[in-house]
């Protein structure tokens, strides 16, 4: 049977006489296989390419009614949320953006939905020198002197800690030499206000080192001033990108307000808001005068508000030279590389690619150079940096453009003439979780913990360096006698000065960090 089989498969095969030869079965089955594929391979490509055909032409439309409903002005929200302080914790700085108000103590109110949500008692934000953080010992009589320049990773403070007291006591500890931390952070700042402020302050306090602590945002962020002043009948808190205080808030400008304040948040008015909410009557609140003027208030600061927002008429929504859905997918950014981006209002990055295009910058820097103080560039890694164990993640940057946060980094580093010490290399890595170290799941600022593993992180840092283990600073000129006893009379006399007097005006904001 076998042998009859493979008679009739080679007379199958087999070409007939004067016949054209013919390819085998199995090789007709091979190509038909062959086609096959190649055919599902092409549908596959055209069903690829028709779906991302249809998905750029979904997002087009998306985003061309997007742009559409953000250009239009904004209407009134009759039951907004928010909080309003009722003193400012700032003052307006013409060299540095701004300053926190000495020994500041505030209210703060809560609105939820239109109707009061609860108030908190005050507490005294800042300490005498008008900085954040409680302050230990005299800086004239201390050994061993450092500036600390940050951001509100430095401004995060828990029962008056701040990650640069406690380093103050852990150097104490570790030397057992009198050392004096004094913390300069302002929230929100960046390096261009941090070497600004630094210019002024390391000459007039002669430190011995300077340590300048930066998160990747920092290295784009902007000059911006903050501003206090009452404009048509409530008080404003303004940011702005120029240092004039003459400006005003409106929706043309560059300004961007950012908080309420209301003088009227008072202990009583607190005490029968809370008595209210307390017996059940909490939508009654509702209509309390004071709420009906905060919730009109925001409606105001609103509107006037200058928003970020981009010109439809900006947007080539027709073109084919750019995919806007691969830019929103790939980079984060529906725009980029497309010469189309926001309004510059309120707080924008910079478009600097390097420090040493800001003449200001490098001005600066030279002056903080010639003191002779020792300098310290330290970056702080924030949560998904410290979890993947990566010193810089750029897609958290900001609006940083292509190429610009390494850029600047490396400028930064010339400038200032030393490298940037990654303080990952400091931490007890790996962590997977540090959501246990930062005020939210969200909120990637340190919480109590948090400060604590940074405090730690500075101090290894500095044993690598000698300055924790005992060894000597560098030499000091020696002031006379009468010099040192006078600054120590004056440093004594704001130690124990009263708080700052109100002007009058009790105006508030909010806090705001980055």
């Amino acid at each position: 049977m076998e042998a009859v089989l493979r008679e009739r498969k080679i007379a199958r095969v087999a070409p007939r006489a004067g016949a054209p030869a013919r390819v085998s079965e199995g090789t007709e089955v091979v190509m038909t296989l062959a086609r096959a594929r190649l055919a599902t391979f092409l549908l596959f490509v055209a069903s690829l390419v028709a779906s991302l055909l249809v998905g750029e032409v979904g997002y087009r439309v998306w985003l061309a009614a997007k742009l559409r409903v953000l250009a239009q002005p904004i209407g009134d929200d009759p039951r907004p949320s928010f909080g309003v302080y009722n003193v400012p914790p700032w003052r307006f700085d013409r060299d540095a953006g701004f300053a926190y108000v000495p020994l500041l103590s505030y209210w703060t109110a809560y609105v939820a939905e239109g109707r009061f949500n609860g108030c908190t008692q005050p507490f005294v934000m800042t300490n005498a020198d008008g900085n954040i953080g409680k302050t230990f010992g005299q800086y004239a009589e201390a050994d061993i002197k450092v500036l600390v320049f940050a951001d509100s990773f430095g401004t995060m403070h828990y029962d008056g800690d701040t990650w640069p007291n406690l380093l103050q006591r852990k150097l104490e500890d570790a030397t057992g030499k009198r050392v004096n931390v004094l913390n300069l952070s302002r929230d929100s700042y960046g390096l261009l206000q941090m070497m600004d402020l630094a210019a002024r302050e390391v000459p007039k306090w002669r430190p011995d080192y300077v340590i300048f602590a930066y998160i990747t945002n920092d290295l784009a962020r902007p000059r911006y001033w903050r501003i206090m002043k009452e404009v048509r009948g409530y008080w404003r808190f303004i940011q702005a990108m120029e240092p004039d205080e003459s400006i005003e808030p409106g929706p043309d400008t560059t300004t961007n307000e950012v908080g309420l304040i209301n003088p009227k948040i008072t202990r009583d008015w607190c005490a029968r808001m809370t008595a209210l909410r307390a017996a059940g009557n909490a939508d009654a609140t509702r209509d309390d005068p004071v709420v009906r003027e905060l919730v009109q208030q925001y409606n105001t600061i609103r509107r006037e508000n200058a928003r970020q927002i981009v010109d439809p008429a900006d947007v080539d929504l027709w073109t084919l030279g750019r995919s806007y859905l691969y830019n929103r997918i790939v980079h984060g950014n529906t725009f980029h590389e497309t010469g189309v981006a926001p309004r510059r209002v309120g707080y924008m990055s910079i478009d600097l690619m390097s420090f040493r295009d800001d003449a200001r910058f490098v001005a600066a820097a030279e002056r903080v150079r010639a003191t002779g103080a020792k300098l310290l560039l330290i970056h702080f890694p924030v949560r998904p940096e410290v979890e993947s164990n990566t010193q810089y993640i750029w897609r958290f940057a900001g609006w940083t453009k292509p190429g610009q946060g390494p850029a600047l980094a490396r400028s930064l580093e010339e400038v200032l003439g030393t490298e940037t010490i990654s303080l990952l290399s400091y931490m007890p890595l790996p962590i997977k979780d540090f959501s246990r170290y930062t005020a939210s799941q969200d909120d990637w600022h340190p919480n109590a913990a948090g400060i604590e593993i940074y405090a730690d992180a500075v101090l290894k840092v500095l044993r690598e360096r000698g300055i924790a283990t005992g060894a000597a600073p560098k030499p000091r000129r020696r002031r006379s006698r009468l010099v040192r006893a006078r600054q120590r009379a004056r440093l004594r006399g704001r130690a124990a000065a009263p708080p700052r007097q109100d002007d009058g005006h009790r105006r508030c904001s909010l806090t705001t960090t980055w």
